[in-house]
C-alpha cells in the first residue's frame, strides 16, 4: 500500500477521514493550512448536526397538522350538517351571519 504524501499528521487524517465519511469530498479547492481545515471540519460537524434536526423538527410539524386535522374530521363527522352540506363546509360557516333558529 502506498502512502499519502499530504498526509503527514494525525490531524490532516482527521480532516482526510472526516470529508471522506460524510462525502464532502476534497474538491478543486482544499485547505492547506491547519487552520482552514479546522474551519473545514467544524462546518461539516455542524451541518452534520444541524440538518437533520431541521428536518426532524420539519417531519413532526408536518405531523403534528396531519394529527390536527384528522382530530378535526372526527369532530366535524359528528355534527349535522345543514341542508345537506358537507362537514367541511360546516367548519367553514360563518355562525354570526346564521338565523339561530332555522340554521
Amino acid at each position: 500500500n502506498a502512502v499519502n504524501p499530504t498526509i503527514n499528521n494525525y490531524f490532516d487524517a482527521l480532516y482526510f477521514g472526516l470529508t471522506t465519511l460524510t462525502t464532502v469530498g476534497f474538491g478543486d479547492i482544499s485547505p492547506i493550512t491547519w487552520q482552514g481545515k479546522l474551519i473545514v471540519c467544524g462546518s461539516i460537524l455542524v451541518g452534520v448536526a444541524v440538518v437533520p434536526a431541521q428536518a426532524a423538527a420539519l417531519v413532526e410539524a408536518l405531523l403534528e397538522r396531519e394529527d390536527i386535522k384528522r382530530k378535526s374530521r372526527k369532530r366535524s363527522s359528528k355534527q349535522v350538517a345543514p341542508n345537506g352540506s358537507s362537514p367541511d363546509e360546516v367548519l367553514a360557516l360563518d355562525t354570526s351571519k346564521v338565523c339561530p333558529e332555522c340554521g
